[in-house]
Formats: C-alpha cells, sequence, structure tokens
C-alpha cells in the first residue's frame, strides 16, 4: 500500500525540488540499466516526465522520488536493443557484465 500526504499542498515547486534532488542519481540508475549514458539520460527524463504529467498524484505520494525511480527502472527494462545480451555468430546469447561492475 502507498502513504499518500495529506497535510501538503503540491504545487510545481515541489516538483523542481524532486527534479533537483533525483535527476544525477536518476541518470546514473537509468545508465546502469542501459548500459549508455545517453540512454540513461533519455530514460531519466521519460520518468521525470511522467512524474510531471501525473503530479499532482505522485507529488501527493510519501515518497514521489521513489516512484520515479520505479518508473525508471521499469523503463530501462523495457528498452530494447542490445544491452543486456547480444549474440554472437553463432546465434548464441551472452549476457553482459553490468556496467561499474567487474
Amino acid at each position: 500500500m502507498v502513504k499518500q500526504r495529506t497535510d501538503e499542498r503540491v504545487d510545481g515547486a515541489a516538483f523542481d525540488v524532486l527534479y533537483r534532488r533525483e535527476v544525477s542519481s536518476l541518470v546514473a540508475l537509468a545508465a546502469s540499466l542501459s548500459g549508455s549514458r545517453d540512454a540513461g539520460a533519455e530514460i531519466a527524463q521519460e520518468a521525470l516526465l511522467r512524474a510531471y504529467c501525473e503530479w499532482p498524484r505522485v507529488g501527493s505520494l510519501e515518497r514521489p522520488g521513489a516512484w520515479v525511480r520505479r518508473v525508471a527502472i521499469t523503463a530501462g527494462h523495457d528498452q530494447p536493443g542490445d544491452r543486456c545480451a547480444s549474440a554472437d555468430r553463432t546465434g548464441a546469447t551472452h549476457l553482459r557484465r553490468p556496467v561499474g561492475r567487474r
């Protein structure tokens, strides 16, 4: 169950605060999922755009940053392309090591 705040009025300034607080770590998270900083930036912007479009509801959540991260994670997993697996000439699939891990 998601708790919603009822003691605060949500406005555009609250979204600005969320954006400034979350954007850097959101891009880093999405980049780690996608394997690309550029793709990560796109995923983060999409998640933040969704939050903005749904701000009356999202802004009333107890932890709107968690909602935005969940949207980015879902979008990162839904991205098409070769970031998680690649096929060699024989058609075998090899999982790639996550970015930043050895």
